[in-house]
């Protein structure tokens, strides 16, 4: 199989999805936030309590500044 033909079929898989939660607890390395739906789960990174921040793949990628999370949004 060529790599250019295994590049094509990866890039038919799909992206993790990005979201948007508020940080609710804060612990050594990882965070725990909670989506707009109420779900929670713990992701790797840094933040304050109330911050609201983009998650992707597990990992806070970035605070957003001036928006609350009022829904479960995938960007």
């Amino acid at each position: 199989m060529s790599v250019a033909l295994w590049r094509q079929f990866a890039g038919l898989i799909p992206k993790a999805p990005l979201r948007i939660g508020t940080i609710t607890a804060v612990n050594a390395g990882t965070v725990t936030v909670t989506l707009a739906n109420g779900g929670t789960f713990i992701a790797r990174g840094t933040g304050s309590v109330s911050d609201v921040v983009f998650i992707q793949d597990d990992e806070v990628r970035s605070t957003v500044s001036g928006l609350t999370a009022g829904a479960d949004q995938d960007v």
